[in-house]
C-alpha cells in the first residue's frame, strides 16, 4: 500500500511505531470539520445562527448541536465528526467510485456521476445501495458492471472501502449511456448512511462559509495581515488563503497572489469572485521561485509561502503514492521559494512557512535550512499556539522546535496533519 521508500525516509525521522500510526490515521478523516466565516459579509455569531437553522432545516439536528465557535481563531466554526460507524452491506445494488470521490464522501459530501466508475448491472434510481470506494493505484474501468452484493464485489477485491449507503438518483443508463462509458452529471447518490458522519456542506451559506482546514486557517491569522499593508501569497492556489488574507486586511492594501500553475490561479480568482472580494488582489501566473526577479527586493511587508508538498497530512487518503525521492524533490524546490520569499520580505516585516505535510524534510528541516542560508530571517513566535513542537533531530534547536507548529494526527485526531512557522526579518 506505501511505497517502502517512502515509510523508511518518514521511519528516519519519527520511527517505526509513530509512522505505523500516522499511516492508519491517514485512511480516517478529521474528527472536525471546520469554517471559516468570510468576514467581510457577516459576523461570526451571525453565520453560526443561520448555520445551525440551516442544519435544524436538514433534519440534522445533532450536527447543529455540535457547531462551536472555535476558542482561538475569532473566524472559525467547528462541527463534530463522528465515526467509523457500522454499517449495513447489504443493500439493493452496489456503486464503485473513484478514490478522490470516496474520500469526499468521508467528509460529508454526496456522490457525484462523475465519480462513479461502476454500479450494478441493474441499477435503477430509487434503489439503496452500497457505495463503494476503490483505492487502487489502477482503479475499475470506467463503467465497469458489478455484482448486486457488495460482499461480493468486495471480496473479489480488498482494494474496495464500504464508505457509506444511499439512495441512488440515477441508473446505470443514466450514469453511463447504452455503451457503458459516457459521463454522466448531477448528483447519483445521496448518502445517508456514512462510514464518517459530517453533514455535507455543499453550497451551504454560499459566499459566508468556506470549508477550510483549521490548520491552514491558523497559518494565516500566524501571518496576521493588517490593514493597508502589500501582501504577496507566494502559491496562492486555490485560493482559501489569499480569501483569508484579504478578510483579515478588512479589504485595504494590497496582495500580491501568485502560482505557477494557471488552471490552478484561475480557480483562485473564481473563489475571489464567488466571495465577492474587494478588488485589491493581483493574481500573477508566475513560478515563485522566479518572484525576487518580478517584484522590487523587500517590498512586502508579510509573504505567506504554503508550497506544493507531499501533502502526507491531508485526511483521508485511501491511498498514499508518494516516494522518497518525492519528499526530496519537494524539499527541493521549496528551499528554491524560500529564497526568493525572503528577499523580498522588508525589515520588520514577517514570513511565515507552511506545509500540509507530515515529512520532517519538508518541513523543520526547511526551518532549520532558512536560518543557515537566510541570516536576516529570525525564527519568532507561531501565535496562537495550537500545535506541537517540531521534531527533534532535524537541526533545529530545543528552544527553536518550541517556536514551530506541528500538527500531528497520532498526537490530535481533530486535525490534518500540517506544519506552521513563523519569521521576522531583522535586517
Amino acid at each position: 500500500m506505501y511505497d517502502a521508500t517512502l515509510v523508511e525516509a518518514l521511519v528516519a525521522h519519527l520511527g517505526p511505531e509513530h509512522v505505523a500510526a500516522l499511516l492508519q490515521l491517514m485512511r480516517c478523516p478529521p474528527s472536525l470539520t471546520t469554517l471559516r466565516v468570510n468576514t467581510l459579509r457577516s459576523t461570526r455569531d451571525a453565520a453560526l445562527a443561520e448555520l445551525r437553522a440551516e442544519l435544524e432545516a436538514r433534519g440534522e439536528s445533532a450536527a447543529a448541536a455540535s457547531c462551536t465557535p472555535h476558542a482561538a481563531l475569532p473566524d472559525m466554526i467547528t462541527i463534530d465528526c463522528t465515526g467509523p460507524h457500522d454499517l449495513d452491506i447489504e443493500q439493493e445494488a452496489v456503486v464503485v467510485v473513484d478514490r478522490a470521490c470516496g474520500e469526499a464522501l468521508m467528509r460529508g459530501a454526496d456522490v457525484f456521476a462523475p465519480g462513479v466508475i461502476g454500479a450494478s448491472s441493474g441499477l435503477r434510481a430509487g434503489q439503496r445501495v452500497a457505495v463503494l470506494a476503490d483505492s487502487r493505484r489502477r482503479p475499475l474501468a470506467r463503467g465497469a458492471k458489478l455484482p448486486r452484493r457488495a460482499s461480493e464485489a468486495m471480496a473479489e477485491s480488498v482494494a474496495l472501502v464500504h464508505v457509506g449507503n444511499g439512495e441512488a438518483r440515477q441508473g446505470r443508463v443514466e450514469l453511463f449511456g447504452a455503451g457503458g462509458d459516457a459521463v454522466g452529471s448531477g448528483v447519483a447518490v445521496r448518502m445517508d448512511d456514512r462510514l464518517y458522519r459530517t453533514p455535507a456542506m455543499r453550497d451551504v451559506l454560499p459566499g459566508t462559509l468556506l470549508l477550510q482546514n483549521l490548520p491552514s486557517a491558523l497559518a494565516v491569522h500566524v501571518l496576521a495581515p493588517q490593514p493597508g499593508e502589500r501582501v504577496l501569497d507566494l502559491c496562492c492556489a486555490p485560493g482559501g488563503k489569499t480569501s483569508h488574507i484579504v478578510a483579515l486586511m478588512e479589504g485595504r492594501g494590497e496582495v500580491v497572489a501568485v502560482d505557477r500553475a494557471k488552471e490552478r490561479l484561475r480557480s483562485a480568482e473564481a473563489l475571489a469572485r464567488r466571495l465577492k472580494l474587494p478588488p485589491i488582489i493581483e493574481f500573477r501566473a508566475l513560478d515563485g521561485t522566479f518572484a525576487h526577479e518580478s517584484f522590487a527586493p523587500r517590498s512586502f511587508d508579510r509573504v505567506l509561502v504554503d508550497p506544493p508538498c507531499s501533502a502526507l497530512g491531508l485526511r483521508p487518503k485511501l491511498l498514499v503514492e508518494a516516494s522518497a525521492a518525492e519528499l526530496r524533490a519537494c524539499a527541493d524546490y521549496q528551499r528554491k521559494l524560500v529564497a526568493s520569499a525572503a528577499a523580498l520580505v522588508r525589515p520588520g516585516g514577517t514570513l511565515v512557512y507552511s506545509t500540509c505535510t507530515l515529512n520532517p524534510g519538508e518541513n523543520e528541516e526547511i526551518v532549520a535550512h532558512i536560518l543557515r542560508a537566510h541570516p536576516h530571517l529570525r525564527l519568532a513566535p507561531a501565535l496562537p499556539r495550537l500545535g506541537s513542537p517540531g521534531v527533534d533531530g532535524c537541526g533545529l534547536t530545543p528552544s527553536e522546535r518550541q517556536l514551530v507548529q506541528r500538527f500531528d494526527p497520532s498526537e490530535d485526531a481533530r486535525h490534518i496533519g500540517f506544519f506552521v512557522a513563523r519569521f521576522e526579518c531583522v535586517e
